[in-house]
């Protein structure tokens, strides 16, 4: 008896249908033929990556000259299965038909089982069956390994038992399946294009109030001239409670507002912490890392616990003058200028070590916008209250997504249901 996979009981199949195991109706990771082919003829390849786990379809492979391809990597044909085998890849539903294969033959990672399905199976049956959520559950529990990305065995495939139909079954399924899916994966586009949509609409709030700005005729300033700045420091891992220090990282600074509860513990001297301490309505700016479009992006900083939180090396921090602007207004301003900020080299010191540095000298040379402060208020708090709106709409639109996926998922263990088909 195999110990990933036995035969289970289920209601009993309709006339014609009979219990395989994958491995009796499929070539697993089957044996590569001669193959005669220029090493520099262009080849599919095909990666974890090129395999969109939302639609289960090969989306924009590469091709790559065959002489680089022909040793290391898995071969497969037109119609074989491309199965992910590692965590979290299978459990998200990497799994594929190859179609328009170069010459009919390709190439990929070794992360891949290959399933070529025998006369007695249709390729796309074989793969919407394998999308279901229920066989990733099952896959999940025996994947294997200790350490790092953990692997599905060889054997778990070859005795999985699936309740095979006849072929013109397996025809009416993929047809229901791929006409009711269209649906599905027709609202899903929308669905992304309203996302898209929402997730600019702050930029367009930002741009409609500050690009105003001139026409208001407001006074400007430098931002070195309205906030005082610091970068920040960093310590050896905390040994004691006597010197530990919570320090906010750039890992913290998200969205709009930074989420200390992650900072890290380190041992600072008590004298030392005191010049770095945050204060509530100190806005922090990213400083380094090593995503680029990450550095320049600025979140208010609120304590939510009372705890004396430091900020780390690859953060400025600006503490406004709190009678020449409100940290809220700088602090929007600072994100309507931050893509603008991204297409500007002058922004950036050279990358060092593949980490990308902001320039905080041209940076605090930028002009700011200074209206009256009750208007800085006044503003500030329009677009807060924009924001949450914003913010609800998304939310709408996520549930609506995660709503979508339970229903393409009931879809497919509707119909690989033996009693539908009776």
């Amino acid at each position: 008896m195999s110990a990933f996979r036995t035969l289970r009981t289920w209601d009993p199949l309709p006339e014609g249908w009979r219990w395989v195991k994958l491995g009796e109706v499929c070539a697993i990771n089957p044996p590569r033929p001669a193959i005669r082919r220029s090493v520099d003829e262009p080849t599919t390849f095909v990666s974890i990556s090129d395999i969109d786990a939302n639609r289960g379809e090969v989306f924009f492979p590469s091709l790559k000259p065959y002489g680089q391809l022909k040793k290391a990597c898995v071969y497969f044909e037109e119609g074989d299965v491309l199965l992910a085998r590692i965590s979290p890849s299978i459990e998200n539903g990497k799994v594929a038909v190859a179609r328009n294969l170069r010459g009919g033959i390709g190439f990929g990672s070794t992360d891949f089982f290959v399933l070529r399905p025998s006369d007695s199976v249709l390729s796309e049956w074989l793969w919407l069956f394998l999308r279901r959520r229920e066989f990733r559950i099952e896959a999940q529990k025996s994947l294997r390994g200790s350490t790092g990305q953990k692997r599905l065995p060889k054997e778990f495939l070859i005795n999985y038992s699936i309740p095979l139909p006849p072929l013109e079954v397996q025809q009416r399924t993929v047809a229901w399946l791929k006409k009711t899916l269209g649906f599905v994966h027709s609202a899903q586009k929308h669905l992304a294009e309203a996302e898209g949509i929402a997730n600019t609409l702050m930029a367009s709030k930002l741009r409609q109030v500050f690009d105003g700005a001139v026409k208001e005729e407001w006074p400007w300033a430098t931002l070195e001239e309205v906030v005082s700045y610091k970068t920040g420091i960093w310590g050896p891992k905390s040994l004691s409670s006597h010197c530990e220090f919570p320090i906010v990282r750039p890992t913290e600074v998200l969205g709009l507002f930074a989420e200390p509860q992650g900072a890290v513990l380190r041992c600072i001297n008590d004298r030392i912490a005191s010049n770095y301490l945050l204060e509530d309505g100190d806005i922090l700016v990213v400083k380094s890392s090593g995503s680029p479009e990450r550095v320049g992006w600025a979140a208010l900083f609120r304590n939510p616990d009372g705890r004396k939180y430091l900020f780390s090396s690859l953060i400025l921090r600006l503490r406004v003058r709190a009678d020449l602007i409100d940290p809220r207004f700088l602090l929007f301003f600072l994100h309507k200028s931050h893509s603008a900020l991204h297409h500007k080299s002058s922004s950036f010191q050279k990358a060092y070590l593949r980490i990308h540095n902001l320039n905080v000298k041209n940076f605090l040379s930028q002009s700011i916008p200074l209206p009256p402060l009750e208007v800085q208020r006044r503003i500030a708090e329009e677009i807060e209250a924009f924001e949450k709106e914003v913010l609800r709409i998304k939310e709408g639109l996520r549930e609506s997504r995660e709503v979508l996926e339970k229903l393409e998922m009931a879809l497919l263990t509707e119909a690989f249901r033996p009693e539908r088909w009776n």
